[in-house]
């Protein structure tokens, strides 16, 4: 992701960056920084300001919105800003009439607001305002106690980001319109598309998410998909273009280019067209594949010339893909993290199952629910969430298998990967060969982003909620009779 810059949460932490930058050694150098200084406070006021003030598409002024916790923070980073502008301006006076104890002044003030600075972080810790980060397409997001329970991707994606490029429909994750993709390291590197409706924003924890204003537009230039879609005359109205667009490009780039005819025309169960229909759509998609009929080389025209500005840019970027860089986080023990939700519940994230238990002994059995793809709530609505959400979608030891005398399968395992499991098994053991009826019976279930956060675990309860919803899973681990083992903590022991 190219172009990364901070929004919303990460002022502070801009400032932060930028008070410890002293180079007092060279005139030029301290001028430098202390008007970057300066700038930057300036736009920071003028930001918290427009957080409050501004207010939101449904009327309501932000500064309502606020609890006690997040004006405080709000009043005691602008007050910091002001004083940041004040010191600059003493220390301007010192470097031009060569006065250094004003620039020990400023020096000081700076250990002060990095204390001040540290302070504010370990009282959102005591509180609990963790926050979440995520990225979009060339946005890095970071999210907290502002957002609702029920607040999800799609909604995140329109309302606070403006993304509008993202539709909506059915939000039952039916029609295909506000599918984006996603990209995650679990741990390689894979992308894959989901419904945005269905996902709930704070699920979002360390996705690479990319919209169709990521992948090209009129400035930057478009992408392949969308220039044949195009070519092919598949738009008319053009509000379902942006899901098929967003779904053939995460197909593309979970297959690595890699796709026959058969494969992109099976994919397609994901999104309605109400108005092109589905020929030139499906016409243009399959001349991705590796099968396909190759066309006539085209004339280029003159303007789509591209010429190199030297020599050296028309090489390779000769990048070693067997390396990568690993940041402290990923090194650091996994913790668990709490966010109190704007509407009274409380969200966790977990990561192992022992952490459900330790969630739960702390907050009460009353009222909670396991949250992993959210899916269900497109076949089975949620009208009222429990008080407690917990997040097991980073729990590896529920995605995991192991084949003894029997194939025993983790229940947080999403139906994508159980299908290539079935799939897998059926051809390397003689006795599993019927695990390939279950792999293509699974492969009229739901759609394929659907399929990619949607879990045995989550079908199975929505199953168990509502006897009447037929459960196509369920229908099948009942024939195969299958045995389900379930959980329970004693001991500090999962048995």
């Amino acid at each position: 992701m190219e172009g990364k810059q901070p929004v919303a949460d990460s002022s502070d932490q801009f400032l932060v960056v930028t008070n410890c930058c002293f180079c007092f050694d060279l005139r030029t150098g301290s001028l430098i920084i202390v008007y970057f200084t300066l700038i930057t406070s300036v736009l920071n006021i003028l930001g918290f300001l427009c957080d409050v003030i501004m207010p939101d598409d449904d009327g309501m002024a932000k500064e309502d919105k606020l609890d006690i916790f997040n004006l405080t923070v709000t009043i005691v980073v602008i007050i910091i800003c002001i004083m940041n502008i004040a010191t600059c301006v003493i220390c301007l006076l010192g470097i031009y009439q060569d006065i250094p104890e004003y620039v020990y002044i400023y020096l000081i003030y700076s250990l002060v607001y990095l204390v001040v600075i540290i302070l504010l972080l370990l009282a959102s810790v005591i509180t609990g305002r963790a926050s979440i980060g995520f990225y979009f397409w060339d946005i890095i997001s970071i999210l907290g106690p502002e957002v609702d329970s029920d607040t999800s991707l799609n909604d995140y994606l329109r309302n606070h980001l403006n993304l509008r490029g993202t539709k909506y429909m059915c939000k039952e994750g039916g029609c295909g319109a506000c599918v984006v993709a996603v990209t995650v390291n679990d741990p390689h590197r894979r992308t894959f598309s989901v419904n945005s409706c269905l996902v709930s924003i704070t699920s979002c924890q360390d996705w690479e998410i990319t919209t169709i204003e990521g992948i090209g537009n009129r400035a930057r230039g478009y992408h392949p998909v969308q220039r044949t879609l195009a070519e092919y005359n598949g738009t008319q109205c053009g509000y379902c273009s942006p899901g098929f667009v967003m779904s053939m490009y995460s197909l593309l780039e979970a297959n690595h280019y890699d796709l026959t005819q058969y494969e992109i025309e099976n994919s397609f169960g994901s999104n309605t067209c109400r108005c092109t229909g589905s020929r030139p759509i499906l016409d243009a998609f399959k001349s991705f594949a590796k099968d396909a009929p190759k066309p006539p080389p085209k004339i280029e025209d003159i303007e789509d010339l591209k010429i190199c500005p030297g020599k050296g840019d028309c090489k390779g970027c000769g990048k070693d893909k067997n390396w990568c860089m690993v940041s402290q986080s990923d090194v650091d023990p996994p913790r668990i993290k709490k966010i109190n939700l704007k509407d009274g519940h409380v969200w966790y994230r977990v990561n192992e199952v022992a952490d459900i238990f330790t969630v739960l002994d702390a907050e009460g059995y009353e009222s909670y629910m396991l949250v992993n793809g959210n899916t269900g709530r497109g076949a089975v609505p949620v009208l009222v969430h429990p008080r407690v959400l917990i997040d097991i979608q980073p729990i590896k030891e529920l995605k995991g298998y192991y084949l003894d005398q029997n194939l025993v399968v983790g229940a947080g395992i999403t139906l994508t990967d159980l299908m290539e499991l079935f799939k897998d098994v059926s051809k390397t053991h003689e006795e599993f060969q019927y695990l390939y009826k279950l792999y293509e019976h699974l492969d009229l279930v739901a759609h394929i982003p659907v399929r990619n956060i949607g879990t045995v675990a989550g079908n199975l309860m929505t199953k168990y909620r509502l006897h009447a919803f037929s459960s196509d899973i369920f229908l099948l681990l009942e024939t195969i009779g299958a045995v389900l083992v379930i959980g329970e903590y004693s001991n500090i022991k999962i048995k």
